[in-house]
């Protein structure tokens, strides 16, 4: 409990602190966020493992293909994030041009997917994520819109959608279980099973 409440401290006192919400009862608080996790840890979850890993699970959507990626921070000036849509926009356009990806990608694409010729290997599509909802949409080998994600700006070519396989748990890859988890926990949280 003392380091969670160290680290909220920590939290408060950095420069997006407000002085709302009030922290005077800042133990009380924490003392019920604790109880609730204890409670979580100690029944909801092996729980729910333990039936996740009973029952055959059907494997969310996974598509392939490349990607482009321009970086901006949150804390980012917006002159910043224009310019970053700007490259993102001016790849896109090369792409419908008829350019090759790879050499676009080595050019304006930042992160991994530069040294790979914008590959951005299998991913699991998550429903609760808005840029997956658009990427479970995109017609295969078409260029998708420049999109805004937290931490930046991406477009996307797919050139293959597979999933919804029924498989064990224990067979299910790692990525798609994190989301299969994520969303029995969601509904067990929720009241539901």
């Amino acid at each position: 409990m003392a380091r969670l409440k160290a680290i909220v401290g920590k939290a408060a006192a950095g420069p997006w602190f407000r002085p709302w919400p009030p922290f005077a009862d800042l133990d009380q608080r924490l003392a019920e966020r604790w109880q609730e996790f204890e409670a979580a840890r100690r029944r909801t979850l092996p729980g729910l493992l333990a039936r996740l890993a009973a029952t055959p699970q059907r494997e969310p959507l996974r598509v392939e293909g490349r990607t482009i990626f321009r970086f901006a921070h949150p804390l980012d000036p917006p002159s910043v994030w224009l310019d970053q849509r700007r490259l993102c926009a001016e790849a896109r356009q090369r792409l419908l041009a008829g350019e090759g990806f790879a050499a676009v990608a080595a050019e304006l694409s930042q992160g991994g997917s530069r040294e790979y010729g914008g590959t951005m290997g299998r991913r699991f599509l998550d429903p609760a994520e808005e840029e997956d909802r658009l990427l479970a949409e995109l017609a295969l080998d078409t260029v998708s819109p420049v999109i805004r994600t937290e931490n930046g700006f991406r477009l996307f070519r797919l050139t293959e959608r597979a999933g919804g396989e029924t498989r064990s748990w224990a067979a299910t890859p790692w990525p798609a279980r994190r989301i299969l988890f994520r969303r029995a926990l969601n509904r067990a949280l929720a009241g539901g099973r």
